[in-house]
C-alpha cells in the first residue's frame, strides 16, 4: 500500500531492507529513489535530491521508517514551486497591466 506524505521530513531510522519514494509529482522522474539517513552537506542541493529528505506530496513505495517533520504549508518543497509560479505569474500579469 502506498503513502501519500503530508509535509517534508527528515528520515531518522529506516526499518526495512530499502525505502524507496516516487518523487515524480516533483521531479517528472519515472523511477523510484531510494531514501537514507545519510546527510547531504551540500549548500546548493534542492530538498527532492537530499537522500535523507522526504518531500510531501511524494508517494512511500516501500520500507518502513521513521522521521521527523521539517516542514509544512508553503515551507515545504511543493510550497517553493507553488510560490515560484506564482510569482511569476504575478510578474507577468504586471508587465501586461503596464504595457497597456
Amino acid at each position: 500500500m502506498t503513502k501519500c506524505l503530508p509535509a517534508d521530513a527528515r528520515v531518522i531510522s529506516i526499518s526495512s531492507a530499502s525505502f524507496t519514494v516516487d518523487q515524480a509529482v516533483l521531479t517528472g522522474e519515472s523511477h523510484c529513489v531510494t531514501k537514507s539517513t545519510e546527510t547531504v552537506n551540500l549548500s546548493g542541493a534542492v530538498k527532492q535530491d537530499m537522500v535523507n529528505i522526504l518531500c510531501s506530496r511524494t508517494t512511500i513505495v516501500s520500507g518502513k521508517a521513521q522521521a521527523v517533520v521539517v516542514f509544512t504549508c508553503s515551507r515545504t518543497a511543493i510550497g517553493d514551486i507553488h510560490e515560484s509560479i506564482t510569482s511569476q505569474i504575478s510578474s507577468e500579469h504586471s508587465i501586461q497591466t503596464k504595457g497597456r
